[in-house]
C-alpha cells in the first residue's frame, strides 16, 4: 500500500479494515471500524472509536480523539499515514472539494513504532449492572401474574 494517497471528500471519513469504511485498511492490525477523521469548525480530528492496536497521532496513542495540526503522521493499528490538509480547497474533474489527503508511508512490516498488543480477557472490564437474562425472568413472571390475574375475573 506504500504510496497510495486518499483523498478526503468530506466533513467526516470513517478508516478500519471493513469494506463499509471510506478508507479500507486490509491489514489484521486494523479493526474493522477504527478510526474516524472529522473536519469541525476548529479543525480536522482523529477519533479512535475502540479500535484492538490503537490510533496515534504524532507517534502518541490517543484515547478519544486528538487535533491534527497541519500535516502529521497518523496510524491505524500498524498501518502509517500521512495526514496533509489541502492548502486550498481545489476542484477535481467531478466537481467534489477536496478537503484534505492521506498518504499511506509504510505497512506494518516496516513500521517504526510497536504495535500494542490487545488487552488480554481477564483484563477486560467487567459488565456492570442485571444482566440481561434476569430481566428475561422478571417480565416472564410480570406477564404470567398479570395473565393469571386477568383470567380469574
Amino acid at each position: 500500500m506504500k504510496g497510495t494517497r486518499f483523498e478526503l471528500r468530506g466533513p467526516l471519513t470513517h478508516v478500519g479494515r471493513g469494506a463499509h469504511n471510506d478508507i479500507v485498511l486490509n491489514d489484521d492490525t486494523v479493526s474493522d471500524s477504527h478510526a474516524k477523521i472529522q473536519k469541525r469548525e476548529a479543525g480536522w480530528f482523529v477519533v479512535d472509536v475502540g479500535s484492538s492496536n490503537g490510533t496515534y497521532c504524532g507517534g502518541q496513542r490517543i484515547a478519544g480523539e486528538a487535533s491534527l495540526m497541519g500535516a502529521t503522521s497518523l496510524r491505524f493499528g500498524g498501518i502509517r499515514l500521512s495526514f496533509v490538509p489541502a492548502q486550498e480547497a481545489r476542484q477535481d474533474a467531478s466537481g467534489t472539494r477536496v478537503i484534505a489527503g492521506l498518504n499511506v508511508e509504510q505497512a506494518r512490516k516496516i513500521a517504526r513504532e510497536p504495535v500494542a498488543p490487545a488487552p488480554a480477557a481477564e483484563d477486560a472490564p467487567k459488565p456492570s449492572g442485571v444482566p440481561m437474562w434476569v430481566w428475561v425472568v422478571v417480565f416472564l413472571l410480570v406477564a404470567a401474574g398479570a395473565f393469571f390475574i386477568l383470567k380469574v375475573r
